[in-house]
Order: C-alpha cells, then sequence, then structure tokens
C-alpha cells in the first residue's frame, strides 16, 4: 500500500516517524506548503518521497492522509478535489471536530476521520476513527490495518469523539500536566531536587502499569494495595477525591465550550 500524507506539521511528522518506527516497507509521499518542514523529515527518512503538489501525493496513495486544518480542507483547490474524485483513495482526515458529512461534502470518496496520538511516533499511539458512508464495510478492516500500524486503533462512534479524544489525543499532555504538579508541589513543600523527584515519579509510574498488565489489576484494585486505613495515603486520596473531580468537571466543560465554538464556525 502506498501512502501519501498531506501536512508535515505535528501530527503529520508523528505519522511519518511512527511509520517508520515500526519497519514500514510502504512508499510514503509528503507534501507540504512549507518545503523545508518536509525536507527535515527527508534528512531523517531517505526513503520518504517529497511531491511539490497535493494533487501529486494523492495521485501515487492508495491511502491519504490529511493532516491539516479544516480550513486546507475547506478551500481545497479544484485540482486537488478532481483528483481526490478520480483516484478515489482512502482519505483519513485528522480533524476529529469537524462532523463527517460536513467532510464529506468538502473531500469526495472513502473519508474516514481519526483521532491521533503523539505516541504513534514509537509505534504504540492510540487512534480512534469513525468511517464515512462511502466507506464500505468490507473496506474498513484496510483502513483499521493501516491505523493499527502505528499502535491500538478503535472503532467508535462519532458522537462520542470528543469524550475519547479528551482521554487519548489530549490525554499524554493532560495526564502528565497532574503529574508534573504534584511533582512540583512535593519539590516546592519539601526542597528536594527537582530532577531526581521526576525521575523517581517516572519509573514509579511505568512500574505501576508493568504490575497492572502482568496481574492483570483494575486502577481501584492497585489503589487498595497502596492504602491502608488511616495512612498518609488514604489522606492523599481524601482530598483528591474532594477537590479534582471539581476540576475535571471544568476541564471537560470548557473542552466541550471550545467544540462548540469551532462548530459555530464552520457555519459560516
Amino acid at each position: 500500500m502506498v501512502i501519501g500524507i498531506i501536512g508535515t506539521g505535528k501530527m503529520g511528522s508523528t505519522l511519518v516517524e511512527g511509520l517508520y518506527s515500526t519497519n514500514q516497507k510502504d512508499q510514503i509521499f509528503v507534501y507540504n506548503r512549507t518545503y523545508e518542514k518536509a525536507l527535515c523529515l527527508k534528512n531523517r527518512f531517505n526513503q520518504l518521497e517529497i511531491v511539490n503538489t497535493p494533487e501529486a501525493v494523492v495521485e501515487n496513495s492508495g491511502v491519504v492522509v490529511l493532516a491539516v486544518p479544516f480550513s486546507f480542507i475547506k478551500n481545497m483547490s479544484m485540482a486537488v478535489f478532481n483528483t481526490l474524485k478520480s483516484v478515489n483513495p482512502f482519505v483519513i482526515v485528522l480533524c476529529g471536530y469537524v462532523p463527517l458529512k460536513i467532510l464529506e461534502k468538502h473531500c469526495p470518496g472513502k473519508v474516514a476521520k481519526a483521532f491521533p496520538n503523539i505516541n504513534w511516533a514509537c509505534g504504540s499511539g492510540v487512534t480512534i476513527v469513525s468511517f464515512g458512508d462511502q466507506i464500505k464495510a468490507s473496506e474498513r478492516p484496510m483502513v483499521l490495518e493501516f491505523l493499527s500500524s502505528l499502535g491500538d486503533v478503535y472503532e467508535v462512534e462519532e458522537a462520542e469523539f470528543r469524550a475519547f479524544s479528551n482521554l487519548m489525543s489530549c490525554g499524554p499532555a493532560l495526564w502528565l500536566k497532574i503529574i508534573d504538579l504534584f511533582i512540583k508541589a512535593n519539590v516546592m513543600k519539601y526542597g528536594i531536587n527537582r530532577a531526581l523527584a521526576f525521575e523517581v515519579s517516572e519509573k514509579t509510574i511505568l512500574g505501576t502499569f508493568k504490575l497492572m498488565h502482568k496481574n492483570g489489576f483494575k486502577f481501584d484494585e492497585i489503589i487498595n494495595l497502596v492504602s491502608t486505613p488511616g495512612g498518609v495515603t488514604e489522606v492523599g486520596l481524601s482530598i483528591f477525591e474532594k477537590y479534582l473531580p471539581a476540576v475535571f468537571s471544568k476541564t471537560i466543560e470548557m473542552i466541550s465550550k471550545r467544540d462548540v465554538a469551532r462548530m459555530k464556525a464552520l457555519q459560516h
């Protein structure tokens, strides 16, 4: 399968890195409006093919990933539009907040939308995907197989995209910020070495997930193993339970409002 990527920003670059990190043998064509950005990838992955137009990507590819803002898709040139219509590749759009009906209106053919994860870069990403009407049930496994080369992939209902994207696409930043703030609070309170605090925390977290996977533990089971009645962990958990739900509710509320604003903007 020949893969085409239009856009080599954060997600496009992560996609290229992930495909090559998993010993991807398929040919990859890329286009980026700023040639120098694509050239930076070419310097890292010599087998990468840079082309001068987005339609050249489409002409050469069985799967085309649009790693671009929706404004690019909305204002797509007639040359790209007609090439998509003629070649009819599988098109995976990474604008997860845009409804499939709108994406299909501006992007003819077999369209799916996906939310990526930065862990694509090491072949351990999580991807959620939803399919447009033009992709037959018998064709979906081909798209899922391509995405699974980057890690784990889950087909979800379009209405569930925001909730899951909070966990897996925004997740790396949000989860790490929580850990970062907890580490900093300890550094500030006790004056411990900051670098060592981060190292100890990282190894503890990695070890915890290894233990979970080894023994099939759930979150609550780990919590119960660590916490003892009247102990300091129980004190910490009680504070988390008292204050963090409101923080997370507010976070989700504001993210939702941002989605609503972006949706309104699509109507203009």
